[in-house]
């Protein structure tokens, strides 16, 4: 009687166990074929399928939670007071799209998809081998960038096939950077630096200065994380960096503007072309002027989702324009309101990275430094050039998957260090009592 209770609680484990490997190979799959079609959405050629590609990856997105929720227990997501802050931030959207007779149901859309891409992504475990597999690819599809840069006589704008423009195509070579510091964060240094020297040779060919102040920052800001011992100095230099970072990146946005005629102006703009070859003033400053005198009267709540500039007010042809400005683009559309809650999500969701005590999570506080400052020259982190945006917040899920992968592995080591410990001395105690 006792052996066929054994047999069969045998059998029920092993089918089990064959459940969750299938489980892991599905969702393994699809999140190879989610990455893959993310990077089709930034292909020039396939630019008039994006409506068709993003609701692919939707769906794709959609049948991974499925696939997910059958296996073992997956990884935890992200907080629930980040989930909160998202759900506040998302319900403002909604109300502005009802209030806007339902013009702006791009942006709608596209807040779905980056939550639903945060979700599956932290709930997928990032372990130390599948990132470094994703390294491996990242390495691979950096190898085919650098080839094409050298056979076509080393021309700035040879991207023009593969994406819409040079800051797009840098955007994603900052994704690759970011996994670059993931693998070498997590162990495996050579290829970590492999990919992070690649990297940023791309982002220096694209001409982007706003990557390229980018894929400056993250490792930068990893290393000097990285580098605190101490769980409670680390945070307490997340939290300041954080905050500098963001109000620097908040005050620019309005002093920028004022220095154009300036004699401090010029200088920036004799040094900015002496360093890049580009000039200081790059026409940003005409929009954001633009930008702010049409706030004004509506700054608590914005003007709409939907609109943006029309180029007739600053340049005299008849176009809309983005602002590139992630702070000063939600100004407009969603006001003081708007622009807080996007602010109160991020904050939320660094602060989760502050209380992991891994590198992973340095590499994601790190990321998230990147992106103000990067924000604060482009659209990308919620609309415009989304497929950048996508990448973002995927790589956001991903340092966060790997930094609790890193604190549960940690426990288990600690708890199996102290389990041995016991048995030693239960096991000294047994000789002292047998002699």
């Amino acid at each position: 009687m006792r052996e066929t209770i054994s047999f069969g609680f045998d059998v029920r484990k092993s089918i089990a166990r064959s459940r969750d490997q299938e489980v892991e190979r599905e969702s393994n799959a699809l999140i190879c074929i989610i990455i893959g079609t993310t990077f089709l959405l930034s292909l020039r050629p396939l630019s008039a399928l994006q409506p068709c590609i993003y609701a692919l990856i939707f769906v794709l997105d959609l049948l991974f939670l499925l696939v997910n929720s059958g296996g073992k227990s997956p990884s935890p997501g992200i907080s629930s007071r980040a989930w909160f802050a998202y759900s506040l931030w998302f319900a403002f959207i909604s109300l502005s799209w009802a209030s806007d007779s339902f013009q702006s149901t791009t942006r709608v859309v596209q807040t779905v998809v980056l939550g639903i891409t945060l979700l599956v992504f932290s709930r997928y475990s990032w372990n130390q081998d599948r990132l470094n597999k994703l390294g491996k690819a990242m390495l691979a599809w950096q190898a085919i960038m650098l080839a094409h840069w050298v056979i076509t006589s080393r021309a700035f704008d040879d991207y023009s096939g593969f994406s819409s423009n040079s800051n797009e195509f840098a955007g994603i070579v900052i994704f690759s950077i970011v996994v670059g510091c993931l693998v070498f964060a997590t162990g495996h240094a050579k290829l970590g630096t492999s990919i992070y020297i690649i990297g940023l040779l791309l982002v220096m060919i694209s001409g982007s200065r706003s990557a390229l102040l980018a894929g400056l920052i993250i490792p930068t800001a990893s290393y000097a994380f990285i580098r605190f011992k101490s769980t409670h100095g680390r945070r307490g230099l997340a939290r300041f960096l954080f905050i500098a970072a963001l109000s620097l990146a908040l005050a620019f946005t309005f002093i920028y503007p004022m220095l154009y005629g300036t004699s401090l102006g010029t200088e920036l703009n004799l040094l900015s072309r002496e360093i890049f070859g580009k000039n200081f003033f790059s026409g940003r400053e005409i929009l954001w002027r633009s930008a702010l005198q049409s706030l004004q009267g509506n700054e608590l709540f914005g003007l709409s989702p939907s609109f943006r500039l029309e180029a007739g007010l600053v340049s005299g042809f008849s176009t809309q324009l983005s602002t590139h400005n992630l702070y000063l683009q939600v100004l407009l559309q969603s006001g003081v309101v708007g622009l807080v809650l996007l602010i109160l999500f991020l904050s939320l969701f660094y602060m989760d990275y502050t209380k992991e005590n891994s590198n992973a999570a340095a590499v994601g506080m790190a990321l998230m430094l990147g992106i103000i400052a990067h924000e604060c020259f482009e659209v990308s982190l919620t609309q415009n050039n989304f497929q950048v945006g996508i990448l973002m917040w995927m790589a956001l899920a991903i340092a966060w998957s790997a930094s609790r992968n890193a604190g549960v592995s940690r426990q288990k080591i600690e708890s199996g260090e102290i389990h041995d410990r016991l048995s030693r001395h239960v096991q000294r105690y047994e000789a002292v009592l047998t002699n």
